[in-house]
């Protein structure tokens, strides 16, 4: 048995109790995913805890829902879920009130998606509920002033923040971060780092088997037509030691949309906010279909009405004041687009001294 505790700015912590055999534990990304979050100290009463390995549900008296479903107040079961050859059950329970535990049990390849498709929905219901709104976006930093990067998944987020990174700017992360009353709070997760989004200097703090390793991968990728979309992961504390900070107050926004060609537009405050949804609902897709099913059996519960808190939180943590632009960006980010970046950043700065 291994048991981890992990602490998110004091705001929230949660407890892992791994009780799979060697092997998954070799195979599972966890450690990796909340590297950053860590704590020695132990947390008596975590936000939520979470057993991984076998276990036997509680399902007497559930409402039954496309026989995979098992539902009963504050008590969600799903029998069986799937992702191309990765496979896991899961047992939710006190996510409406008391202390909320999840328990999964997975084959092997499941173990590399628990932290997308279970875990990170879970920090994101805590965090949401006491008002620390997380969105699906990348944060950098310079001058004491910060910028904000959100899209959908591939949309690029993290070359933006990296390019940036290359032009002194410092980093809060690439793939959540967390926004309280106009502040953003770094969440560091691990870099995916494909051939396409490499930096320069990136590249020059990496060791030549890391670079030797994400050359085979990128070879995979093209002869594979993309299917093998295999990438690297890198613990920003380590390869920009220097360059992290844990908040900065936010002055732009950016929603980064893919299209074809290059354009930047003002957008409303109510328009980004409805689009950040969205992109976290993409984000969370298995969980969303969890979210529905048990709020067919009570359709009035706090859980049910997730996304309707999410919203009321966005709206209240980010202030009407804050700068905000739509910037449709064409599939390869090139230097075009980062100069586009930069002459916005700059321009604000100008209207504002």
């Amino acid at each position: 048995m291994k048991i981890k505790f992990y602490n998110i700015h004091d705001i929230i912590t949660f407890k892992i109790i791994n009780n799979t055999n060697v092997l998954h534990k070799k195979i599972s990304n966890l450690e990796i995913e909340y590297k950053n979050f860590e704590c020695k100290i132990k947390i008596d009463k975590p936000d939520f805890t979470i057993y991984i390995g076998e276990f036997t549900p509680d399902i007497t008296n559930c409402h039954i829902l496309d026989e995979n479903y098992y539902i009963k107040e504050n008590y969600l079961f799903c029998k069986q879920d799937v992702y191309k050859i990765a496979k896991w059950r899961f047992e939710l329970s006190g996510f409406e009130n008391g202390e909320t535990t999840v328990k999964i049990s997975c084959n092997i390849f499941g173990e590399l998606f628990l932290a997308a498709y279970l875990i990170d929905f879970l920090i994101q219901l805590k965090l949401t509920e006491k008002g620390y709104p997380i969105v699906h976006a990348s944060c950098v930093n310079k001058d004491n002033k910060g910028y904000l990067f959100s899209s959908r998944g591939g949309g690029g987020k993290t070359t933006t923040a990296l390019k940036l990174l290359d032009q002194g700017f410092h980093f809060l992360g690439d793939n959540y971060i967390i926004i309280h009353d106009g502040v953003a709070l770094g969440f560091l997760s691990p870099l995916n780092i494909f051939s396409y989004n490499l930096t320069k200097n990136l590249s020059y703090k990496l060791n030549t088997k890391e670079k030797i390793l994400l050359k085979i991968k990128s070879i995979l990728y093209r002869l594979t037509f993309g299917f093998a979309k295999i990438f690297s992961q890198f613990n920003p504390r380590r390869i920009f030691p220097n360059s992290i900070i844990n908040q900065t107050k936010l002055n732009i926004v950016f929603l980064l949309i893919p299209k074809n060609s290059l354009s930047v537009h003002d957008i409303k405050r109510e328009d980004l906010i409805t689009q950040l949804i969205y992109n976290q609902q993409l984000d969370f897709l298995f969980f969303d279909k969890y979210m529905t099913e048990y709020s067919t059996v009570f359709p009035h519960s706090n859980f049910a009405r997730h996304w309707e808190l999410y919203k009321k939180q966005l709206e209240k943590q980010i202030p009407m004041e804050l700068s905000m632009y739509k910037i449709e960006v064409p599939p390869i980010l090139d230097d075009k687009f980062f100069k586009e970046i930069q002459t916005v950043i700059s321009n604000e700065r100008n209207n504002k001294l």
